[in-house]
Order: structure tokens, then sequence, then C-alpha cells
């Protein structure tokens, strides 16, 4: 078991990770106040089997996604664990990049449940990524159709219908609460909730069209090429929307985001009206992640039906932005973005004007031209794809990776401590969370 060298906060950090092996789950929970880190796994081969089952059974080798070239390949994206929510001190709830289900997990006894939104796993559908629960520690989370997904990785289909259902953790059962015909293009990245009751629902569609699959599947190598980077950028590239659902009104509002990929979601501390999204402006091509531009937060106001845009904050090196949070610092309310591939964005939240940038380590993917081919194949590098948390008014901020935990003093705007956790060949594309 690894130890750290001193107890910044008295909170357990969660990193959620996916073993590339045996395609195990892996938490790894480095606990601050024992100043221990060690992993609880979980045993995924019976869903493996089922969602592999369900992927041959409706769709050939030569129509999956992304570029992949074999089934099990796909696997490790839609069964990823990718973001965690904290029900109790020793409960959380696991949300997955494209599973049928999500799980309970108990990090002190281990005990752990998959549930979905029916009677058993049905392997038919697909559920959000992300849920923040709310005041009750329950939470929303979207449902539609796998089958109607790979349609549309068929082409056979533009938009597909869901579902919207409210779980109460108490009694451990989900219902259902709405449903839209024909809005959704990919997938809810993230489904939560406003202390004012309206829910945000935000579509991260990651696919541009006309994507020739086949074509890299023969041979990844194609995709560094500049003739393919200049066509690849030319594509149309589609913007999932958000979606406010209002229960008083019973009904969604749609909004069409300014930029690509809308993935999360943070309300305001101070005025729970105000919301903050993030546009990443990435697609993807089997397990690389591509930049088309600079990202952008983009801050809302919803009241009485309407949703007003009050500002933004966009800047050129404002990158892929894998995590957005938003705390308080010594009185002051500021969005904290990590920014690919090595840096911390400080945005004042109320401005929405950057307050500071912290770069964490030196890297030679740091410099590329985004006026060259516009589009840039992220490094898969396990010092790079950071997640980020931090707690209000602490100096202390926490980032991690594939194998690696930043830990970053605010007042001295410098890493005060890095830890390798692991050295096993996992994938940690996946929210870090205190709990």
């Amino acid at each position: 078991m690894k130890t750290l060298k001193k107890k910044y906060t008295d909170k357990k950090l969660i990193i959620p990770t996916i073993s590339l092996n045996d395609l195990s789950e892996n938490y790894f929970i480095a606990d601050f106040a024992e100043r221990t880190i060690g992993r609880l796994k979980c045993d995924t081969r019976t869903v493996q089997e089922e969602m592999m089952k369900f992927l041959q059974d409706n769709l050939a080798v030569e129509e999956l996604p992304y570029g992949y070239s074999s089934y099990r390949a796909l696997l490790p994206y839609l069964l990823h664990p990718h973001s965690v929510s904290r029900i109790s001190e020793n409960q959380v709830c696991i949300f997955f990049k494209q599973a049928p289900y999500f799980r309970l997990l108990d990090i002190s006894s281990k005990d752990s449940k998959l549930i979905s939104g029916g009677n058993g796993i049905d392997y038919g559908k697909i559920i959000s990524s992300t849920s923040k629960s709310d005041e009750k520690k329950n939470f929303y989370f979207s449902e539609n159709s796998a089958v109607d997904r790979l349609a549309k990785y068929k082409g056979q289909l533009d938009t597909m219908d869901f579902s919207l259902y409210y779980f109460d953790t108490t009694g451990q059962k989900a219902e259902q609460v709405s449903g839209c015909g024909r809005q959704l293009i990919d997938n809810f990245h993230e489904v939560s909730c406003s202390e004012n009751g309206f829910v945000v629902l935000l579509d991260m569609n990651l696919s541009v069209d006309d994507f020739d699959g086949k074509r890299v599947s023969q041979d990844e190598k194609i995709i560094y090429t500049e003739e393919f980077r200049k066509e690849y950028a030319d594509k149309r590239f589609p913007t999932g929307k958000v979606f406010v659902y209002d229960p008083d009104r019973k009904e969604f509002i749609a909004i069409e985001p300014p930029l690509q990929t809308p993935a999360h979601v943070e309300f305001d501390p101070e005025d729970p009206a105000v919301f903050y999204i993030s546009c990443h402006n990435i697609s993807k091509i089997r397990s690389k992640v591509i930049i088309h531009g600079p990202a952008a937060i983009v801050k809302y106001r919803y009241a009485d039906g309407k949703v007003e845009q009050l500002g933004q904050y966009m800047a050129r090196d404002f990158l892929r932005i894998t995590t957005h949070k938003l705390f308080t610092y010594r009185g002051r309310k500021l969005i904290g973005a990590t920014v690919y591939p090595n840096a911390l964005h400080l945005i004042d939240a109320d401005t929405m004007e950057l307050h500071s940038r912290i770069p964490l380590f030196e890297t030679s993917d740091a410099d590329f031209d985004l006026d060259g081919p516009h589009i840039h194949i992220c490094s898969n590098d396990h010092c790079i794809s950071l997640f980020f948390d931090i707690e209000n008014e602490s100096d202390y901020c926490f980032m991690g990776t594939s194998r690696y935990i930043y830990i970053i003093d605010l007042a001295g705007n410098s890493v005060v401590e890095k830890i390798q956790y692991t050295e096993e060949n996992v994938s940690a594309t996946s929210h870090i969370t205190l709990v």
C-alpha cells in the first residue's frame, strides 16, 4: 500500500479506472487522514460477456464506431467508470461512459450493486455518464435505446428518444419522470439538478459526419498524416444540445451551445438559477481524443421557462477541459478547469475572466499549430488527461491521471506533491472525487 507525505484534507479521494488487461473496475482511494492509497476492485466478467453478446447480435464488425476493429476494443470505452457521486460518508454512486447500469458502492464494506432504470439490467439501454446528487442525496439520470444508438452508428438514424428518471437512494428505486422524442444525437454525458429544482442534461456528441472508420481500422497511423487531418477537420461536426427540464412546467427547453461537445454542468452556490456548462470541442477516433480548437465555459441563467446566456470564457490555449469545478477560495468564487495538456486555469465566476493559470509540468505536447489543419491528436501519456477536485476555501486542489495524483498549492501556484498511485495498465478518463 502506497503512503502519502502529508494530510492535505480529512477526506478520501476516489480515482475510478478500468484495467486494460481484464477490464475490471479499479477504484484507487487516497485516504489523506490515514495517508494511504488503497484499491477496490470490481469484477466485470459477466457484464463484459453480456455487452459483447449484445454488440455481436446487433452490429457487424465493419460497422463498429470511431474506427474500432474489434468488439473487445470498444468495451473499455462503453464500460469505463466515469464519475462518482457521493451519497453518504462511505457510499457512492458510480456512473459509466455508455453502460446500461450504474453502481452503488460502499467503499468501507466493499459491497456493491448494479442498478438500471427497470427490473434487471437491459443491455439494450444506455444510462447517462454523470450525475450530482441533490440535497436528499437522490439524483436524476437519463436512459435511451442502445439499439437506436447502434442504428445511428450505421447511419440509419439521426436522432434518438430519451427518458428522464429520478432515483431514490434510500428505497433504491428509479421512477420515470418524463421523456422526449427524437432530440438526442449521442449520449447524455451529465444529468444534474439545481437547488431550484430544474435539471440540466448535456448531449456530448463525439462523432463527425461521414467518418470512414474502416480506413482507420485498417491503419491507425493514417490519422497522423496531414492529408487525413485536413480532411477530418473539414467534416461536419454536429453539436449536441443542452436541455433544461422544468418539473413544474413538465417541459424540456433546448439550448444550442456556442461550441461542440457540451459535457458537464456546475451550479452557482449563491444563485442556483445560474449554471455553467463546458463545451470541450473534441471528437473521438478509436482511443484518441481529437481537439478541434479552443473550448469554452458558458454561463447561463434559467428562470420562468427562459434561458439567458450571461457570459463565456474562452482562450486560445483553453483546450479539452476535462473537468471544470466551481468553488470558493478566500471569499472569491472561482471555476477551476483542467486544460490540455498541462495546466489549470482559474476563472473568476462573476466576471468570466481568467484569474490565474498554473502550469503543472513540462511536456513536449505543450505547443501545436491550431492554425494548421485545425485538429490535434491528444497524447495518451500517463501524465495527461487531468481531472480535478477541490473543497471550498482549501489551499490544496487535487488532480489525477491514469498514473499520478498531483497536489497543487493555490497560495503558491505550484505542484507540492506528485504521487504515482499505480504502475498497472489502467485507463482513467474519469472524474476524481473527494468524499
